[in-house]
């Protein structure tokens, strides 16, 4: 390959230590042009499939300049970033457009465009696409220093890994709890449970289930969330009961480290966290910027 082999948009498609070096050293840029950013990029292949990320590159002689890293679930979400030096070059609006054909070649509607509050230039760029502000989460992290399990003998449920098997009883919750009807439920948590780095844990009281949680495992970290308590056993301790269960199995195996999100209105939950050893690392807002067929 030629000095400048590398010109204006490229699908990364295996991502070689050159690549890792050369993203590292592009959010250092960033970061260090707005300090505070949390950057959490994970770098998967070039073609996602439901639950995997991709990635697009932009150089410039040969030099990474700009990164769009999409991460597809039940939405697709796009993270960008361009080297403080080359932004106000039309990068950023290439990148998403690349981004939007991704779309458009999977069927769906629209993307979600991640920024951090930390990053006033993010937010300034959502806003200049016509993306629509929807809502923000903390990310926060476990401090294993300060996590301790305190079990109570009145902890009655029964919390077990879930898999196909278990379709039935995870439909019990998760849809009642997320509002969905019962058939986006069944789509959804069926194209969970066939991912490799998706794992569900269920509470049942005796032989009813009561709540579940959903496991997203990026290595080396791994990211605690969906966890959910039907609406009729709320307020009796059993979500608490299912988070610290699989805290202590996640603490074991030592991870890297043990993350979530939580709604940024959600006091409920982040008081949770907070009590089992969680603390807010950064904060993201999200936008839905629409991606018309063509």
């Amino acid at each position: 390959m030629g000095k400048h082999d590398r010109q204006g948009l490229r699908r990364i498609e295996r991502l070689t230590a050159r690549d890792r070096s050369e993203i590292e050293a592009l959010a250092a840029a960033c970061e260090q042009h707005e300090p505070g950013l949390d950057l959490p990029l994970y770098l998967g292949p070039a073609r996602p499939a439901w639950g995997e990320t991709g990635n697009v590159g932009y150089y410039r002689d040969d030099v990474l300049v700009g990164l769009a890293n999409l991460t597809a679930g039940d939405a697709i979400e796009l993270q960008g970033m361009v080297h403080p030096r080359h932004r106000r070059q039309g990068i950023g609006r290439a990148l998403l457009d690349a981004a939007k054909r991704e779309c458009q070649q999977r069927g769906a509607s629209g993307l979600t465009l991640v920024c951090e509050a930390a990053a006033p230039s993010g937010q300034a760029f959502a806003h200049a696409v016509g993306a629509a502000y929807c809502d923000a989460e903390h990310r926060m992290e476990l401090d294993r220093a300060t996590y301790a399990r305190r079990p109570d003998p009145q902890w009655t449920l029964t919390i077990e890994p879930a898999g196909m098997k278990d379709l039935e009883a995870l439909l019990t919750v998760r849809p009642e709890s997320y509002g969905l009807d019962r058939d986006d439920g069944r789509s959804s948590t069926m194209r969970y449970l066939q991912q490799a780095n998706q794992r569900f844990c269920i509470g049942r009281l005796q032989d009813e289930p009561v709540g579940m949680l959903r496991l997203n495992v990026l290595e080396p970290d791994v990211f605690v969330q969906s966890l959910r308590v039907r609406p009729e056993y709320r307020g009796r301790g059993y979500g608490r009961q299912i988070l610290t269960a699989v805290l202590d199995r996640l603490v074991v195996q030592d991870w890297a480290r043990i993350m979530l999100e939580v709604a940024t209105d959600n006091e409920v939950a982040m008081s949770l966290y907070r009590s089992c050893g969680f603390h807010r690392v950064a904060t993201y807002l999200y936008y839905w910027l629409s991606c018309p067929s063509v």
